[in-house]
């Protein structure tokens, strides 16, 4: 069974270098290097990094060709349309709106123009989004509360939940009423956390945020106490095999504790992190998974149906999702 639906995939990460190029050079941006292996070189693709705050510093350039409204409509509308050529039908798009107002754009602004380049993709290719938006860790509390205030106002332009990333060996307890606001409101709620950090960022994101998701949550396979309340709240693990072993997360794909969580009866779903920086794809990262855990068709439709149950979509989406999924594997 292949996987249609991918959840976290950062549009920060996820830009094509051909585009980074031509948008720097119209608008007078300095990039690491001007040619499309430089750049590729430059942006660490396919290189392991010494540790996530190394592997975040690469978001610098990235974001550097996203302070225009034509370039965040452009970028959002080609990564929906990369995501549709791999044969993917829904997807959940991240980002943080605080990171493109160099321009000179309001947060309002950013929002509606990468509104309007998923929207664009989506018609185009057929393929349905939800958009989460994000907050930094390492921020004040009050950059959190604009992001949410911004979350909340998109949430029926296509806002599905908020997030909160970046280092997570950062205590963010003061971030945490925000999302709660964000719950009230109808959104979702997925966290970073236990990436690089200690297994109690999982507790927290789920007692102290309300988590529904976690973004990778290697490290909650160290504690048995955090594994059970994972399984008992029913939260999923958002897996991003490559991405984890680059920002050294975790040293080998056969070793890492996605497969073990797994098995445990949590809920894990592969996805790419970020397409540009980690070099890869959801066809890559399934593949790796069956290779190096040793899995059956079963298990693989099991990370397939578990994306699909995990989404931020109503029953009846997430019921036409699986319909399609059984489909495309007996046609």
């Amino acid at each position: 069974m292949k996987p249609i639906v991918e959840l976290h995939l950062h549009l920060d990460g996820s830009l094509r270098i051909p585009t980074m190029l031509e948008i720097a050079a119209a608008e007078g941006i300095r990039l690491p290097a001007s040619d499309e292996a430089g750049l590729g070189r430059a942006l660490a693709c396919g290189t392991v990094r010494a540790s996530l705050p190394q592997y975040l510093e690469h978001f610098a350039h990235t974001t550097a060709v996203m302070q225009s409204r034509s370039a965040l409509t452009r970028i959002a509308r080609e990564l929906v349309e990369d995501c549709a050529a791999e044969g993917l039908r829904y997807i959940e798009v991240r980002f943080m709106p605080e990171l493109h107002l160099q321009g000179g754009l309001r947060g309002e602004e950013v929002m509606e123009a990468v509104i309007d380049g998923l929207t664009l993709g989506g018609l185009s290719a057929s393929v349905g989004w939800g958009l989460i938006v994000c907050s930094l860790r390492h921020m004040d509390p009050s950059v959190t509360g604009r992001m949410v205030d911004l979350a909340i106002r998109y949430r029926r332009q296509g806002v599905v939940a908020v997030d909160l990333a970046g280092d997570d060996a950062i205590p963010a307890l003061e971030h945490a009423h925000h999302f709660w606001r964000a719950r009230e409101a109808g959104l979702h709620v997925t966290i970073h956390a236990a990436e690089c950090g200690p297994p109690e960022r999982v507790r927290e994101a789920i007692g102290l945020f309300g988590a529904e998701r976690i973004g990778h949550g290697v490290n909650a396979v160290k504690d048995r106490r955090t594994m059970d309340l994972l399984i008992a709240h029913g939260v999923g693990i958002e897996a991003c095999l490559t991405s984890n072993i680059q920002t050294r997360a975790v040293g080998l794909y056969g070793t890492h504790p996605a497969w073990t969580l797994l098995k445990e009866g949590i809920k894990v779903a592969l996805s790419t992190d970020n397409r540009t920086l980690a070099g890869t794809t959801m066809a890559k990262e399934h593949a790796l998974a069956r290779k190096h855990w040793k899995l059956e068709e079963a298990d693989m439709r099991r990370l397939v149906e578990n994306g699909i149950e995990m989404a931020f979509l109503d029953i009846s989406a997430r019921l036409r999702l699986l319909a399609s999924a059984a489909h495309d594997a007996n046609p």
